[in-house]
């Protein structure tokens, strides 16, 4: 990996993971953040690292990278920052209800209605953001058996993807809803 960028050690590592390389691409990913020219690149490579630890069923190193993330931009207040933050606390509801932590990702979750709130509303990342954060709600009311409140939720979410012309998140939330 020598001479790559961050940026390129990044795709890399999630190019890794994707050949079932995992240990390499975690590697790769390390190195990724070590070579980080700021705390904002540092934090995006983290969110990025703690979908592969995830994936990897390492749900608690997930949820490390996510904090190591936000710690990086708690001090800013800029929209890229709070993009981050907005982004990691997505990402950790959703990690906290992959491990049945409901209470737990529940109240993420709403820590990141609360930070997306700060986003302008028609922002690409704002709609992403709140479609997945939606998601997350739905799939956390499924599995408490609250159907109608969980199917209004992905309708919710699948009507965002397809503003946004996402077809692959339109087949997933798409999945999602059929399981309720």
């Amino acid at each position: 990996s020598a001479g790559l960028n961050p940026e390129a050690l990044s795709i890399r590592s999630r190019a890794l993971m994707g050949l079932s390389r995992n240990a390499e691409a975690e590697q790769v990913g390390r190195e990724a953040v070590s070579k980080a020219s700021n705390d904002m690149q540092a934090a995006e490579i983290l969110l990025a690292q703690s979908r592969i630890l995830e994936a990897l069923g390492r749900f608690d190193d997930a949820i490390h990278a996510l904090e190591d993330a936000e710690r990086r931009v708690k001090d800013r207040h800029d929209l890229n920052a709070t993009i981050v933050k907005a982004k990691a606390a997505t990402h950790t509801a959703a990690t906290y209800r992959l491990q049945a932590k409901v209470d737990r990702a529940l109240q993420e979750a709403q820590r990141a209605m609360d930070i997306a709130a700060k986003l302008p509303p028609h922002h690409p990342d704002t709609r992403r953001i709140r479609s997945g954060l939606l998601n997350t709600f739905g799939l956390i009311h499924t599995h408490s058996e609250d159907y109608d409140r969980a199917t209004a939720e992905l309708e919710e979410a699948i009507s965002i993807k397809r503003e946004l012309n996402d077809r692959w998140g339109i087949a997933g939330l798409s999945m999602n809803l059929g399981n309720v």
